[in-house]
């Protein structure tokens, strides 16, 4: 029984210095203040970690809008060009 109970003590003592949890007792159970502490440090990094998520989806956004805008003027180069080289060709062949 005293092995037992030895192994239990040695448990508790890892999991507190070294788990995600500290431990009140021998028996495993947790600490109650660590406990809301590390749930509050959790909500805290998981609403930074959204906020970051947040801009950098929106920094995407902008991006993908300013290619689409740029593409879009490109493309209207293209025609434009396309109208005026096909404009010289037919002045060309009719005046030859």
């Amino acid at each position: 029984m005293e092995v037992s109970r030895l192994a239990q003590t040695s448990r508790a003592v890892a999991s507190s210095t070294h788990g995600s949890f500290r431990t009140d007792s021998v028996d495993g159970t947790p600490d109650p203040q660590h406990t809301k502490a590390a749930l509050a440090h959790l909500q805290q990094k998981i609403l930074k970690l959204t906020e970051q998520i947040k801009i950098a989806q929106t920094a995407q956004d902008d991006n993908v809008a300013e290619y689409l805008t740029c593409l879009h003027c490109c493309r209207s180069v293209q025609v434009q060009n396309r109208h005026t080289g096909h404009a010289e060709l037919r002045i060309r062949c009719t005046t030859t």
